[in-house]
């Protein structure tokens, strides 16, 4: 998937993409959302806390910020990926 994206540096963004998950399940918001709300609430508690962790990476992965940013379909495929993954 995303294929069509030119990444300069495939690697560091593999590398990322596969330990925000963990980054955004160790967030003490979204571990109370999780325990004490609906579905709904603690969606979006994910993706306010995968908004964060992006800007947190940024120095270090402008790319996956840029496309995270930039791509609707790229921020849509992350946030649903973190959000089954966590």
């Amino acid at each position: 998937m995303f294929r069509n994206i030119n990444w300069n540096d495939v690697d560091n963004v593999r590398r990322r993409i596969i330990e925000i998950p963990a980054m955004v399940s160790s967030a003490e918001k979204y571990h109370n959302a999780m325990r004490n709300s609906d579905e709904q609430s603690v969606r979006l508690e994910s993706e306010r806390t995968l908004q964060q962790v992006i800007f947190s990476i940024m120095a270090d992965n402008m790319e996956l910020f840029k496309q995270f940013q930039d791509n609707p379909f790229f921020k849509k495929w992350l946030s649903d990926l973190v959000f089954s993954l966590t």
